[in-house]
């Protein structure tokens, strides 16, 4: 457990958008992804948010004790976290079009662009 927080802390620490410093470019790049099932959060840090490499950060969690169906914006995604697995290179492929991502019980998902 102690080696996935460090790597999360190390993520955090590499991506500007994860630490923007003011209201102002919180309000500019943040925004929560509506229609959302209960139990869920998701939120977009959009157009390279606080100087980023990456686009588009789409973060979704999901505390409900069984998987669930989350719309998220339309586009080809790179996963980068799935539950306790994290990779900055990634996981994994994820394209949507009008279609909704399943996202495990109890768990987070990081997708960018």
């Amino acid at each position: 457990m102690f080696e996935f927080y460090r790597r999360l802390i190390a993520l955090r620490r590499a991506h500007p958008a994860f630490r923007l410093p003011t209201t102002e470019l919180i309000q500019q790049h943040l925004e929560f992804l509506p229609n959302l099932p209960a139990g869920t959060i998701a939120y977009r840090l959009k157009d390279h948010a606080g100087g980023d490499k990456w686009q588009h950060i789409v973060v979704l969690f999901n505390g409900n004790r069984t998987a669930v169906n989350m719309p998220i914006p339309d586009g080809k995604y790179t996963v980068v976290l799935r539950g306790d697995q994290l990779n900055e290179k990634g996981l994994g492929k994820a394209e949507q079009a009008g279609a909704a991502l399943q996202v495990p019980a109890n768990s987070a998902m990081i997708l960018v662009q």
